[in-house]
């Protein structure tokens, strides 16, 4: 119904027709309780202390030294509402309070500094001077926000996605080689080495009321956004174009309504890129002779078009406005970000948050070192990853509706095309995603060598010996696993008088944790949820837009076979896959990801509890574990893999060709190898039982095995336990 979207907006006719017929049909699995269900049937298990880790406790707030009460547990176990709660909301409400007080809490640097001082490099000014220019300008841009507050102005959050009216020296760099496209996909315009040295993104903003992602941007001073909003609500003025060059009314008014976000559902898909307003109006898009300021009491009763006094029929400038009501819960109205479209904003947060690992994880010798460490995760898990999560909310949601409309090679066409499209959406959903799966997957900073398993398969590990290490991975290339302390040298410590204060680095395990929680989530959460099917009704993942690739990881992570997902070295440089792509090829040197047990477990519990969505309940067949006899289903032996333990005695079951049969794949071939097979064998004990490959010997195998076998059977009591979740009575 293109005339209902044009009179009253994309998004109403999503909340008054689409969403409720999706919620007719059932088009999308809703978000009813039972992940959570599942979740909630584990507590008490062996399974939730095994995920209930010190390292966890400690950067919880909990001291790992001491016994948990109840309340601790609640907060702790990754099983609970309370923790999820504890991770996303608490450093939003300290961030909330602190805002009330007027601090600013970035405590992080920003890469936007580097920038600044190549600005002041080679002026010979002394550090007192260059001091002084730095604060000047990092205090002119709060001076004015604070202003902006005493006279009425709410938080413009959309300011920094407003491109429409950034300032106008970003259009004049932007537009200075002739070229004005999306900065991905086909055709590509990509930032160049004038626009950079202009400090394009110092002007890419309308107003200083935002919570700017770079120290420097605000520096420019007001917006166009805080002039119009001050004409306005006290001059009784409208910003007008002169000549809006015939650019259609729904254009006008969904950019304002629609946080600058442009959609029609008609024949097929389209979308309105930021772009496109330079292509329609050329430089009179920005030029400030083209805009003029009308009265309000000429305006129509929507302020959209003037319909009397000598700016008859001239169209509105439309703002982009969005404060705290729906602030980050997508791809837009951000806090802390800067660029044009999902790929910039995405391009600038995953820079910014590589740049922060060494600010956030090592506290430097600061006296509040103990707070990097126990409010760890609920600090970086709101900051970074929940927000990456929320990235794919409405991508997921408009995705799968979409498939009941448009065929495969519509849909196609539309989430490729950068200019008319969701083409910078896609670019953006699919770098979250590949961050995500990196993260969980990162290599320990340390020497590696090669090392062969006991059936001859070769990785890149841990290198024990002085010389004859294949790569040495640094902090630029990778991440330390563990939390460490330093003592200082010959026992002098100069970190304070407490082991506590000697904080050195905290470790990437928790960053792990927490990735796998955003790749798992499935909870949407927004904030005015006016029908019953806004939305929030729905259960949307990553396993929505990436299911086939993440059976793929999943089958890895289980098989220890990481030689398709895995980091890998190449010409000398550590490489990630594509993890949106295929995953088929095969790398040679592929360096050991850190996958551990409890990061296997965490993926483990959370999938299977979380990966059901869109009625797709693939993930958790294939990764469910039976012990035959006790609750396994009715399976011919084509459908199935079963392993006998050889210490207990009890067989277990999974569905062949999943990441189960492969976990239990490899328990067979390790049970080959050991003193098990030998011992059971009564014939033809050469081909049955074959020796283990290189310096291992059969022994080494057996303990190998036993460890093996305690992954094993935690699946098999998650599946079990997982099967009787009943959302109504948690």
């Amino acid at each position: 119904d293109v005339a209902f979207q044009n009179d009253h907006g994309f998004k109403a006719w999503l909340a008054e027709e689409v969403l409720p017929n999706a919620h007719r049909h059932g088009m999308i699995e809703p978000q009813d309780g039972r992940a959570q269900a599942r979740l909630q049937s584990l507590r008490g298990s062996q399974v939730e202390g095994l995920l209930m880790t010190p390292d966890m406790q400690f950067a919880m707030g909990i001291d790992p030294n001491m016994s948990l009460d109840e309340h601790q547990a609640e907060v702790l176990s990754p099983l609970t509402e309370a923790f999820r709660n504890d991770v996303t909301l608490k450093q939003k409400l300290f961030e909330e309070d602190a805002a009330r007080r007027n601090m600013y809490l970035a405590s992080m640097a920003d890469d936007a500094l580097l920038g600044l001082a190549r600005e002041y490099a080679g002026r010979n000014l002394s550090p007192s001077e260059i001091y002084d220019a730095v604060r000047y300008r990092i205090y002119r841009a709060v001076v004015a926000h604070e202003v902006g507050h005493s006279l009425g102005l709410m938080h413009n959050f959309g300011a920094s996605d407003d491109a429409l009216n950034y300032h106008n020296e970003y259009w004049e760099l932007r537009t200075a080689d002739g070229t004005v496209g999306p900065r991905v996909g086909e055709n590509a315009d990509p930032i160049t080495e004038d626009e950079i040295d202009g400090n394009l993104y110092n002007y890419g903003y309308t107003s200083v009321m935002d919570y700017a992602g770079r120290y420097t941007i605000d520096g420019t001073g007001l917006g166009k956004y805080d002039k119009a909003a001050i004409y306005w609500g006290y001059g009784g003025l409208v910003e007008v174009f002169e000549d809006h060059h015939g650019v259609e009314d729904y254009v006008l008014e969904d950019w304002a309504a629609d946080d600058g976000e442009v959609m029609r559902w008609g024949e097929v898909p389209t979308a309105f890129h930021y772009t496109r307003w330079y292509d329609l109006m050329g430089d009179d898009l920005w030029r400030d002779d083209n805009r003029s300021w009308a009265r309000v009491a000429d305006m129509d009763e929507d302020y959209v078009e003037a319909v009397a006094g000598p700016h008859n029929g001239k169209k509105r400038v439309p703002y982009v406005y969005c404060s705290h009501n729906r602030y980050n819960l997508g791809d837009s109205c951000l806090t802390r970000d800067w660029g044009a479209d999902p790929a910039e904003r995405i391009m600038g947060l995953l820079d910014t948050y590589d740049t922060w690992y060494i600010t956030r994880a090592f506290p430097r010798g600061k006296v509040s070192s103990s707070y990097y460490w126990w409010n760890y995760v609920p600090r970086n898990y709101s900051r970074i990853y929940d927000r990456l999560k929320s990235w794919h909310d409405v991508y997921g949601l408009y995705q799968n509706i979409m498939q009941r409309y448009y065929t495969g090679e519509e849909l196609e066409a539309f989430f490729s095309n950068t200019t008319n499209g969701w083409g910078t959406q896609t670019y953006a959903v699919q770098a979250a995603f590949n961050h995500l799966v990196r993260t969980m997957l990162m290599p320990d900073v340390t020497d590696y060598g090669p090392e062969t398993d006991f059936e001859g398969k070769s990785m890149l590990k841990e290198w024990p010996y002085v010389s004859g290490a294949e790569v040495d991975l640094g902090v630029a290339d990778a991440r330390y696993y563990s939390t460490r302390w330093s003592y200082g040298y010959n026992g002098q410590r100069d970190c304070g008088y407490f082991w506590s204060d000697c904080l050195h680095h905290i470790g990437f395990y928790l960053d792990k944790i927490m990735a796998v929680h955003a790749l798992t989530d499935t909870e949407t959460n927004f904030v005015g949820r006016a029908t019953p099917e806004d939305v929030r009704e729905w259960q949307v993942g990553y396993f929505n837009s990436f299911g086939d690739q993440i059976k793929t990881i999943s089958q890895a992570l289980m098989s220890g076979d990481m030689s398709r997902v895995g980091p890998y070295l190449e010409d000398g440089e550590l490489k990630f896959p594509n993890y949106t792509g295929a995953l088929e090829t095969v790398h040679d040197q592929v360096v050991d990801p850190y996958a551990t047990f409890t990061i296997q477990l965490y993926w483990q519990v959370l999938g299977m509890a979380r990966f059901q969505t869109g009625y797709d309940p693939s993930f958790t067949e294939t990764n469910s574990i039976w012990v035959v006899g006790a609750d396994d289903p009715v399976l011919n032996d084509a459908q199935r893999f079963s392993f006998e333990d050889p210490d207990s005695g009890m067989t277990y079951m999974a569905l062949d060709g999943g990441a189960a049969a492969a976990l239990l794949a490899k328990a067979q071939r390790m049970y080959e190898r050991s003193t098990h097979c030998l011992a059971a064998c009564v014939e033809d004990c050469e081909n049955q039982c074959p020796e283990p490959h290189g310096d291992f010997t059969r022994d080494a195998v057996d303990v190998e095995l036993t460890k093996h076998m305690q992954l094993v059977k935690a699946v098999s009591v998650v599946t079990h336990e997982m099967d009787f979740g009943d959302p109504y009575s948690p």
